[in-house]
């Protein structure tokens, strides 16, 4: 049976389920019921609906199509992927909440704090665990992950309910995973040029977040077309207007993934270090792969006849994509943990000047008593890119020893003042306080 008939067939099904006055019967059974009703009573509302004139041939015709219909539910598979939909989601949800708690672990027991990053993808994770409840009773009370002639016409109803939430709180969780990602890259910098593309980032996710949930309430009217889902009008060109939305999220975390490679690569830390902190930089765009599968899942899904039973494989492909953003994220963390015991695994610290000799210094004064002052503000910077430096090696687990007291010793900095250097970028302008003078820090 070709496509196009299995689609006039299959919605003719929903007709009958929907105007055959059995709304608490599955389709076969109502297709039962309509053939060996003895009148004409629950045929009649097909009718019109059908596209035909009221008369006796009318009924006739309607009457050979239920037949069909009823031949091809006698060869439909009647499986369901409940049990194996609700082992994946599980599954997925204690990987990633072990990936928190031992994210939760490393920062208190080996740092001594929790930082904004991660309160956020907590957050994430708790609004993907409200989206995967739903899932769960979608699947419980409305038997999604059964074919469509398993379903009565007020679970059909149901179903279109708790996938309009099931869609809305997966924006939500969506959005929050973003946002702890540029808390994290927000908190690594003090540059000011970084922090203004980290914005231009979030507003982009921003808007289109706001236009997937527009998306989601208003792809079909009326609003509450899960009351009536047979009279329901489906905006147009919902398919692409989902992979526009997958194109700019993908476009989102590919440019906030390269934000901090460049500021990176000038730190003063050894090659083999950077390219680790790039890495796991760059492991991010393993969820930019997640999400191109689930917006092609999500496009195919909009076509599909069996949509309840291919539910399944949209709810995967969602938390999927949720939750390996939230054991990404985890993984510096961890990095962290492993080193701890295994410190041959880190790097050496490398030289944190920042200026490269004293020639440097000797071009920017002008007589030997303005080297001394300038050699005073160059060892002012190198304390602070120290601290950078160590910031990043925190950050993603190169080094193994987190007390105030070894960043003070490996710095130099003893909560003292900044003297106007620090956040200042290398080839910027910075006053020295004792003579009112500015000098200009040279580039790396």
């Amino acid at each position: 049976m070709d496509v196009a008939t299995e689609r006039d067939i299959l919605t003719l099904g929903l007709l009958a389920m929907g105007y055959g006055g059995y709304p608490n019967v599955p389709m076969a059974g109502v297709v039962d019921l309509l053939l060996n009703s003895t009148n004409d009573d629950g045929i009649v509302p097909l009718i019109p609906r059908l596209g035909l004139n009221d008369t006796k041939e009318a009924s006739d015709i309607v009457r050979n199509k239920l037949e069909a219909l009823q031949d091809y539910l006698l060869t439909a598979p009647n499986d369901n992927c409940k049990s194996i939909t609700r082992v994946h989601l599980s599954v997925i949800m204690a990987v990633a909440l072990f990936f928190l708690i031992m994210r939760f672990t490393v920062r208190l027991k080996f740092i001594g704090w929790v930082n904004r990053a991660d309160w956020a993808m907590v957050i994430t994770w708790l609004w993907s665990l409200v989206m995967v409840i739903i899932m769960h009773i979608n699947t419980e009370k409305y038997n999604g992950c059964s074919h469509l002639w398993k379903v009565s016409y007020e679970d059909y109803k149901g179903f279109h309910f708790t996938f309009v939430l099931i869609s809305f709180f997966y924006t939500i969780a969506l959005y929050a995973l973003k946002v702890a990602f540029m808390i994290f890259f927000w908190d690594l910098s003090p540059y000011r040029t970084m922090r203004c593309m980290i914005v231009v980032v979030f507003i982009l996710h921003t808007a289109t977040c706001l236009v997937a949930v527009f998306t989601v309430w208003f792809e079909c009217q009326p609003l509450s077309f899960w009351n009536h889902p047979l009279e329901a009008k489906w905006m147009p060109a919902l398919k692409s207007l989902w992979i526009g939305i997958g194109a700019f999220l993908i476009l989102g975390d590919l440019a906030l993934l390269a934000i901090p490679i460049p500021y990176v690569w000038r730190l003063r830390i050894e090659r083999r270090e950077k390219i680790i902190v790039i890495g796991l930089f760059l492991l991010g765009s393993i969820v930019c792969g997640a999400t191109v599968l689930r917006v092609t899942h999500a496009v195919a899904y909009v076509d599909q006849l069996d949509i309840t039973y291919k539910v399944g494989s949209a709810e995967f492909w969602a938390t999927f994509e949720l939750q390996l953003g939230v054991v990404v994220s985890c993984l510096p963390a961890l990095r962290s943990l492993f080193v701890r015991f295994v410190p041959a695994l880190l790097g050496q610290k490398g030289d944190v000047a920042g200026f490269r000799n004293d020639a440097d210094v000797m071009e920017l004064g002008e007589g030997q008593a303005e080297v001394g002052k300038l050699r005073a503000l160059k060892d002012e910077w190198s304390r602070r890119r120290a601290t950078l430096d160590r910031k990043y090696r925190i950050a993603v687990g190169l080094t193994s020893d987190y007390s105030k007291e070894a960043t003070e010793s490996e710095t130099g900095l003893h909560d003292q003042d900044d003297g106007g250097v620090a956040g200042h970028d290398a080839g910027s302008e910075v006053k020295d306080a004792s003579t009112s003078k500015v000098v200009t820090v040279a580039p790396e």
